[in-house]
């Protein structure tokens, strides 16, 4: 039986908060946005939330100029509870005013932000307190806890540990494809490395044949032919790829019809190499062939030589 044929469901976000953990790439996200076309304010002290609110539900009310752009985008840092309870009565009060909003939380793995303070030579926020934590780790620690409710709010939360800042822009714009087709990211990765947190999806394709303990082949990656074939030696790759496919089919239009216009599936193998690499490359004409917008990205090849 073929799948249903769900109409597409065209959204218009008003207003986009960011938040998230310093160094996680939150004014990247932003710089996203105002190449959207969103009016953006950067860092906006959340002392003034409130009657920027104010402004944003005028504006979006004001009939007199229909023509003119009607989205919003605030950066927000929050460094205390009250400061995220304001956060959290401004999108009630956007809600309460039918007023599309979207909270955008982004993260990072600690030795990444770590290494990202390290190469821009500045101090954490929080540490600039005179009774602030003595060290980069606790006061990613403090931040984290203090956001911990942000978090859960979000709608969508970005694991920003192995984008470049291109790569990371990419995937916002993605994200906000709204009223387009949905697009599917293929993302292959190595479980030692650790699974993506971002991921919707995830498969766990390591019952494959291992082309690591073949000599020969160790050295190459799933992007070449001869790994490729020795992954799919004993058929069952192209009997996964089949009882995928028809999990698939089934399941992306029901996403698009909730209108998710941007899913990411997680390809898993020990090391990220080959048979990870292999099966999203292989997916990829797969689920374009279904006519959706596919991007494949392969997360720790570079580990990997």
């Amino acid at each position: 039986m073929p799948a249903p044929d769900f109409p597409k469901q065209p959204e218009l976000v008003s207003v986009v908060m960011i938040c998230g953990v310093a160094g996680a790439g939150r004014g990247t996200a932003l710089k996203s946005l105002v190449d959207m076309g969103y009016h953006c304010v950067d860092n906006l002290p959340t002392a003034l939330l409130d009657e920027y609110s104010n402004y944003v539900i005028s504006e979006i009310g004001n009939e007199r100029n229909p023509q003119d752009n009607k989205q919003f985008g605030i950066l927000l840092s929050p460094t205390s509870s009250a400061e995220l309870d304001q956060i959290k009565n401004s999108l009630e009060r956007f809600k309460k005013e039918s007023i599309s909003t979207l909270l955008i939380y982004l993260d990072a793995q600690n030795y990444v932000l770590e290494r990202r303070f390290k190469e821009t030579r500045r101090p954490h926020i929080l540490q600039l307190r005179e009774d602030g934590p003595d060290s980069l780790e606790a006061a990613l620690e403090l931040e984290r806890y203090i956001l911990s409710e942000a978090r859960v709010l979000a709608d969508r939360e970005f694991d920003t540990s192995f984008f470049t800042p291109h790569e990371l822009r990419k995937s916002i714009e993605n994200y906000f494809c709204f009223g387009q087709e949905l697009s599917v990211q293929l993302l292959s990765f190595g479980f030692k490395y650790g699974a993506p947190r971002n991921a919707d999806l995830m498969v766990d394709v390591r019952f494959l044949p291992n082309p690591h303990f073949v000599p020969g082949l160790r050295p190459s990656t799933g992007l070449e032919k001869p790994v490729q074939d020795y992954v799919g030696s004993n058929g069952d790759a192209a009997r996964f790829m089949e009882l995928y496919s028809e999990l698939l089919k089934f399941s992306l239009p029901r996403y698009e019809s909730e209108g998710k216009r941007y899913l990411t599936l997680g390809i898993g193998c020990t090391g990220g190499k080959h048979r990870s690499v292999t099966l999203a490359e292989k997916m990829a004409p797969m689920i374009a062939s279904m006519g959706y917008q596919v991007e494949v990205r392969h997360r720790d090849l570079p580990k990997n030589g």
